[in-house]
């Protein structure tokens, strides 16, 4: 995650004279502690796409889809570019480009992501260091230039989505519905970005399989007892 921020970090300045971006990205923790899925969803217009393009290039990229697929697999150990997904739509002057990856993997040291796990909970974190244009430019303290900030800032919008194990009993996001946390930011509070968690809940009662066992271990007895009553 965070080295895709850092790259979206970079085309800020493209971004902030000749259009709008939109991220929103999906990501699903699983019981034992591993992420099972994660997308990402990034909807532009066809002229910041076009330089972005170019961007990517002058960094040493092929494409932008070159700096993007290869920045995700740098966030998730055991992720390699065949394991990802990646389509662009193109409609008129908007593009929707989504990146995906299934499977069974663990966040890279240098994600920021962190996962941890205990016998009845698991917790899931993301903490910033980014250095990045939007970053600075949303935590600067003068006033001036905080509206400044504020005015260019107001095309970005990123959206983040988690997906836990189980029910969330503890989390900073904005929303929480079941098992799913949000976090929406937009302008100046992007800057809030620096701190993600949620922890879930994994304790259960007995499964079904139990019960149905524990349930034949009761009849069972029964017949074995009405039996000896009988002799």
């Amino acid at each position: 995650m965070k080295k895709i921020l850092l790259i979206l970090g970079l085309l800020l300045s493209v971004v902030l004279i000749s259009g709008c971006l939109s991220v929103s990205e999906y990501t699903t923790i699983q019981k034992d502690g591993s992420i099972g899925d994660i997308k990402m969803v990034m909807n532009t217009s066809s002229y910041v796409y076009g330089l972005m393009n170019s961007s990517s290039q002058s960094q040493g990229y092929t494409s932008f889809k070159d700096s993007m697929i290869t920045n995700f697999t740098k966030d998730y150990q055991g992720l390699s570019a065949p394991d990802v997904t990646y389509s662009e739509v193109h409609n008129g002057d908007y593009v929707i480009i989504t990146m995906e990856a299934r499977g069974s993997f663990q966040p890279s040291a240098g994600s920021g992501v962190q996962i941890t796990k205990d016998a009845n909970s698991v917790t899931y974190s993301y903490t910033s260091t980014s250095t990045s244009p939007t970053s600075q430019l949303a935590s600067n303290d003068s006033s001036e230039t905080s509206s400044m900030s504020d005015a260019m800032l107001s095309g970005i919008k990123f959206d983040y989505y988690v997906y836990m194990p189980g029910k969330i009993t503890d989390t900073n996001a904005n929303v929480t519905n079941g098992n799913t946390a949000e976090w929406h930011f937009t302008g100046s509070n992007l800057k809030n970005m620096n701190y993600l968690y949620a922890r879930s809940d994994i304790s259960s009662s007995p499964g079904f399989e139990t019960i149905i066992a524990l349930s034949g271990l009761v009849v069972g007895g029964y017949f074995v007892a009405m039996r000896r009553k009988k002799d």
